[in-house]
């Protein structure tokens, strides 16, 4: 795996554990989610995590059986006991620092440098991929202030209008398409320069996959009428996990509608 991407995985463990309180919320669906996502997480950087921390052989006793582990991170949430979870937070954190000291120089200008030499298309990319470790870090709040929550689409839109003001100087908002079968349609979001239209959507009861594909087809005929537009971008942010197989409707649904590009993510992943 490369730096970037181990990096990137290490953050994320360390924002579930930010959330994740493996006594008080056992029961909760949300904490249920996030157990489930640990060791996901941690087998995708096991190799790089154990090569740094070598073999520690940290003894977890369960019910009068001795179990031993290479690690704190492991003896203390991947093993079913929490004795040894403050150990393995703090080893999880010089881990962080380790990896990020090896991939040299600033961290914030090598990210800069990178996001330079992606096109517009790419950026917004980045922004989609990312947009959920987002909305999770704001339900991290300094001295159990009330948390930010994103409950419904226009939430999902101030929230993702202010990433792309990170990038993007001209975002123009609410922008109206040519009249398409006797009535106009209001765009999400249009980057002028980059000619790139932004849709964005939030599963409901009642908006499925098959409500969103309908709506997505009906769009893009709508798009394909305004000056400024050469590219949808479509995102549906579903954060309950209505649509299985997410992976297969995106790819079902990005296509060229009559030589106009059409691009659906649908994030996070289920």
């Amino acid at each position: 795996m490369h730096a970037k991407s181990t990096l990137d995985t290490l953050d994320e463990l360390k924002e579930i554990l930010d959330l994740y309180n493996p006594i008080k919320f056992k029961s909760s669906e949300d904490s249920k989610r996030l157990r489930e996502r640990i060791p996901q997480l941690y087998g995708a950087i096991e190799k790089k995590y154990r090569e740094i921390t070598g073999d520690l052989k940290v003894v977890v006793e369960d019910k009068g059986n001795k179990n031993t582990y290479p690690n704190y991170f492991e003896a203390g949430y991947l093993s079913g006991r929490t004795f040894h979870s403050h150990q393995g937070y703090q080893e999880l954190l010089k881990v962080i620092g380790r990896v990020r000291n090896e991939g040299g120089g600033d961290p914030k200008s090598e990210s800069e440098s990178y996001l330079d030499k992606l096109s517009a298309v790419e950026i917004v990319t980045v922004i989609i991929k990312r947009f959920h470790k987002v909305v999770r870090q704001l339900r991290v709040r300094y001295c159990n202030r009330q948390s930010i929550e994103i409950e419904d689409e226009y939430d999902v839109q101030d929230l993702f209008h202010s990433l792309l003001r990170l990038y993007f100087d001209d975002i123009r908002a609410e922008e109206y398409t040519p009249s398409y079968a006797g009535s106009a349609s209001r765009v999400d979001f249009l980057l002028k320069n980059e000619k790139l239209v932004i849709e964005i959507k939030k599963t409901r009861k009642g908006l499925g996959v098959k409500e969103v594909g309908d709506q997505l087809l009906i769009d893009a005929q709508r798009y394909q009428s305004h000056p400024d537009c050469e590219r949808l971008i479509c995102f549906v942010y579903d954060p309950e996990c209505r649509i299985d197989n997410p992976r297969g409707i995106e790819n079902d649904l990005t296509k060229e509608l009559s030589g106009f590009p059409v691009m659906v993510y649908i994030s996070p992943d289920n």
